[in-house]
């Protein structure tokens, strides 16, 4: 039984929650991030779950956010003559 049954409850467990719900412990893990960071990355958007005092992440939204996030390089022009 998950470490998050107790924290959660029982609906914890079913099948599609399971694999979805991060604690703040388990996102700092997955980004190697300091809890730090993740506050701050919360107050910056970083979409998050409330429930009471608890904060939870879906995974699903989690990597979408980070894929917001991906900077792409724009092709250069013509270098300028100087």
């Amino acid at each position: 039984m998950s470490s998050l049954f107790f924290v959660l409850g029982p609906w914890y467990d079913f099948p599609n929650m399971a694999g979805e719900l991060m604690t703040k412990d388990d996102l700092m893990a997955y980004l190697r991030l300091s809890r730090g960071t993740i506050n701050r990355l919360m107050k910056q958007g970083l979409p998050h779950i409330k429930l009471d005092r608890r904060v939870l992440f879906r995974k699903p939204d989690i990597d979408a956010y980070l894929e917001s996030k991906i900077v792409k390089n724009k092709p250069q022009g013509k270098a300028r003559k100087i």
